[in-house]
Parts: C-alpha cells; structure tokens; sequence
C-alpha cells in the first residue's frame, strides 16, 4: 500500500515546481543584491521608493508561500476524499489578498518615487489606477515627470483577465459574502439560502415566469406563491454572485498573478537599484 503524502512533502514538491517555472530564484538573488546596495537612509525623497520596495519583497514571499501550501492541500483534497476544504481555502484566500496588496504597494513605490507624498495621510495614498494615470499622462494632472517608461512597463504587467478575477474576489470578502472555494463547480442549490423582498415588476415578472415552468398547475403553483409572502410582502430565493468559486479557476488565475508578482518584484527592484540615489 503506497503512503499517502503529508502535507508538508506536497509543499516542498509545489515549493520546488514554483522555484523551477518562475523567477523566484532571480528574486531572492536580487532582493539580496539589493540589501547590499542600501548603504545609508539617503536624506532624497526618492528614496522613499525603497521602503515600498521591501514591502513588494515582503509581499512576493507570502504569495509564492500561500501558492505553494495551496497547491499542497489541493493535492490533497483531490486524492483523498472526504478531506475538508478549509486549508485550501485558507491559503487560496492569503495568497489572492497579498496578491491585490502586492499590486498596490508595486504603483505606491513607482509614485514615491516622483511624489514625496505622505503615507499617513488617507488622501495622499492613491490606487493603483490612480498611480498608472499619472505615470502614463502626465500632462493630464498638471505633471511634470520624466524616465517613468520602465517603471510603468512593470505596473502594467500587473493587469489583464487574471488579476481583475483576484480584485473580483477581494471586492467580495470585503463588501460582500465571503467568498467560498470548491473543488468541484459551484452547482445548485449553492447559495440559495438568501431570501430577499420582491418590489420591482421585471423581479416579480420573473418570479412568475419561473413559477409556472416549475409548476404548471394553477392552483398548485397559486398556492406556492401564497406561501412566499411575508406580511404581505412577496420574498424569493436567490443566489449571491461570486460566492462560490471553482477551485480550477482560482488556481489558473492565482497561478499567473504568482508568477507575474515575483517577476515584477524583481525587475522592480533592478530599476531602483540603477537610479539615484542607490546608484
């Protein structure tokens, strides 16, 4: 009988496939080369730049790190039925959030090193939207800037189809239900516990509709309806979107945005190295 392997043998396994297919080791070669190049606290704005830069480091370490430990538990839960879901949705969970976190923190260290702006103050601290903007139509918001080609060619790296699936998913578990992985597709009846009132026409029109494809018989589906009031107030079922999430998806996405974070950290980090006042 061959033996089941832990979870910690998957994750040097995911570890080791991550540090194959990605540039995680040229980062951690240059996040070293850059600790070298930090001789002094320079008394020069830009050098503001670098303390989001050991941020970025930081934040590209969690992510390969929650990458690789949910992979492991995917792994798991696929050979081994009966296995709860929790520490797959945990890490899925730590990795898509430090993955937002990432691409903000990447366009606060390309605008520090334009702006001065002050960390501390609510107002000062834009978006990443807000920062690529500035970076790519100066003249629009009054700016005068110059040599930002390379640092915008990293941020808009942090775009596209797979990073708007993560940003999709952090808007949930912020404002909305928090948002569940599952191995399989979501299928009914997932979700469909949330009971809401009835008050426009097209909502009861298509309340009625579907009534009476599920039961044709008048009198029965009458009395169907009968039974959703409330105080004279008619209520439904319906299904929160994108509570339920299709592990195949989340892990394709959080794959590319894994891969991409890392690469950009580095690159990141060789620009500033080569511009004043490191240089």
């Amino acid at each position: 009988m061959v033996t089941p392997m832990r979870p910690n043998e998957r994750y040097e396994a995911a570890s080791k496939k991550l540090l194959d297919e990605s540039s995680l080791k040229g980062m951690f070669a240059e996040e070293q080369r850059f600790d070298e190049t930090i001789k002094a606290i320079y008394f020069d704005p830009r050098f503001n730049s670098v303390n989001w830069m050991f941020d970025c480091f930081k934040l590209a370490r969690e992510i390969a790190y929650s990458y690789c430990w949910m992979s492991a538990y995917a792994e798991e839960i696929s050979e081994q039925q009966g296995v709860k879901e929790f520490h797959l949705q945990y890490y899925a969970d730590n990795c898509i959030t430090r993955i937002n976190s990432f691409r903000d923190k990447a366009a606060l260290l390309a605008w520090a090193y334009y702006c001065p702006f002050n960390p501390n103050r609510k107002a000062e601290v834009l978006g990443y939207e807000e920062v690529l903007k500035r970076l790519q139509y100066p003249p629009r918001f009054g700016l005068s800037i110059k040599h930002q080609d390379k640092l915008v060619a990293q941020l808009v790296r942090l775009q596209g189809s797979h990073f708007q699936r993560m940003q999709t998913y952090r808007h949930c578990k912020i404002h909305r239900i928090e948002p569940k992985i599952l191995m399989r597709p979501p299928q009914a009846p997932d979700g469909l516990s949330y009971i809401v009132p009835l008050f426009q026409e097209k909502e009861t029109k298509e309340f009625d509709d579907n009534l009476k494809e599920m039961y044709p018989d008048d009198d029965f589906r009458q009395r169907i309806k009968d039974g959703c009031y409330i105080k004279g107030v008619l209520f439904n079922r319906i299904s929160v979107k994108e509570e339920y999430w299709h592990y195949a998806e989340v892990k394709e996405a959080a794959r590319h945005c894994t891969h991409t974070c890392i690469d950009v950290a580095k690159r990141l980090s060789m620009i500033l190295r080569r511009r004043a006042p490191l240089k």
